[in-house]
């Protein structure tokens, strides 16, 4: 429930942060009390993430301000690159090029409208990666995962768009007479074709067959186990990325996860582990699981992207791991080292927090933090 309340907590402060300083904006002064009323709200719900079991459960145990300093700094450089990914986009342009149209068929508020510059539009964007990267460095000491990121993205996207559609009806709300107005959609088409999203999907087009195949099997797998009475349930991992196509409802790891614990608890299972087929098809190395010995899986691991950072995350202090094996940061760093070398760039994310937070070596923490934003910066 973590991530969870990470998540929904962060969409709920960044919705009544960002109103508050909008009407900070463009409130008469004799309104303020209004605004007052949003700012206690805001820090209200802050409390209440800030004493949620979920979330201090997987904070350090730091004084407030050091809290408060640390998730500063990770607001700052991790929200830069957050903003900074936003803005290169080339279809958050091109939706300006709609906006005449856009102003002659939508209602207004007279009084917003009046007072909204596009400079406000900007900075509320900003807000919104900010204070998302400040809720995820708050409660992980580190910037969000590639997923929340991807989710403050997407709610700066909706910002952007809601406020230039309805509350801005400066000179770009005018009929446009350059030419590039006339090549809008043209632009808009290409815009979408080389977005994340579309590559994404054409990505999950090519390995279609194969992904549904694979996914079909692993549910088939789960049940059958499930269905003849199996408390410990083994599934094979599997090392195909869909990047837009939802998988299974469990995450594909050795280690526990929320995940796998909400469908063992539905299941009534005592637990759900992904291991590799290889293991699986060994008894004898399933013997030496079960007993705690994971050097069969680290074997496995060799040369292999996906469980290479696995393993790094079975050892690694900052998440769930298997009661056999103790946490140990160099061999975090080891294993985490070996996926990115094979082109894992989420574990740049990992060895930043392990560096930052556990090494207090922040030279180190910084190249990897501009290896995880910049992954054609090779070590």
């Amino acid at each position: 429930m973590t991530c969870l309340t990470l998540e929904t907590t962060s969409i709920f402060l960044v919705a009544v942060t960002f109103f508050f300083t909008i009407y900070c904006f463009t409130a008469d002064r004799k309104n303020l009390s209004i605004a007052l009323t949003f700012f206690i709200v805001s820090v209200i719900a802050f409390l209440i993430f800030y004493f949620a079991p979920a979330t201090t459960k997987r904070m350090l145990k730091l004084p407030f301000l050091t809290h408060l300093f640390r998730a500063l700094l990770v607001s700052a450089a991790f929200g830069f690159f957050t903003v900074l990914k936003f803005f290169v986009k080339p279809v958050i342009y091109v939706f300006l090029l709609f906006l005449p149209e856009i102003a002659r068929l939508t209602p207004t508020d007279k009084f917003l409208s009046k007072r909204l510059k596009a400079w406000h539009i900007v900075s509320a964007v900003i807000l919104v990666a900010l204070m998302n990267q400040f809720v995820g460095g708050w409660a992980q000491g580190a910037g969000l995962e590639f997923r929340g990121e991807s989710l403050a993205i997407w709610m700066m996207g909706a910002v952007w768009i809601f406020l230039w559609a309805f509350f801005y009806r400066g000179k770009l709300s005018q009929p446009g007479t350059s030419k590039i107005y006339s090549f809008k959609w043209v632009l808009l088409i290409i815009s979408l074709l080389v977005s994340s999203n579309f590559i994404g999907a054409v990505h999950d087009f090519g390995i279609r067959e194969e992904y549904r195949a694979e996914y079909e099997t692993l549910l088939k797998v789960s049940k059958k186990q499930i269905n003849a009475g199996v408390k410990d349930v083994y599934v094979p991992i599997t090392e195909l990325s869909p990047k837009i196509l939802n998988q299974a409802p469990w995450r594909q790891i050795p280690s526990a996860h929320f995940a796998n614990i909400q469908y063992s608890e539905y299941y009534k299972l005592n637990s759900f582990t992904a291991l590799p087929q290889s293991m699986l098809d060994d008894e004898a190395a399933m013997s030496r699981w079960r007993e705690g010995d994971v050097q069969d899986f680290l074997k496995a691991a060799e040369g292999r992207e996906y469980l290479s950072f696995l393993a790094g995350e079975m050892y690694d202090k900052n998440f769930r791991g298997i009661p056999s094996v103790p946490k140990d940061d160099d061999k975090a760093i080891e294993w985490y080292t070996k996926a990115y070398e094979l082109g894992n760039v989420q574990s740049c994310r990992r060895l930043t927090r392990i560096y930052f937070l556990n090494k207090k070596s922040y030279f180190d923490a910084g190249m990897w933090f501009i290896r995880s934003e910049l992954p054609f910066v090779r070590p």
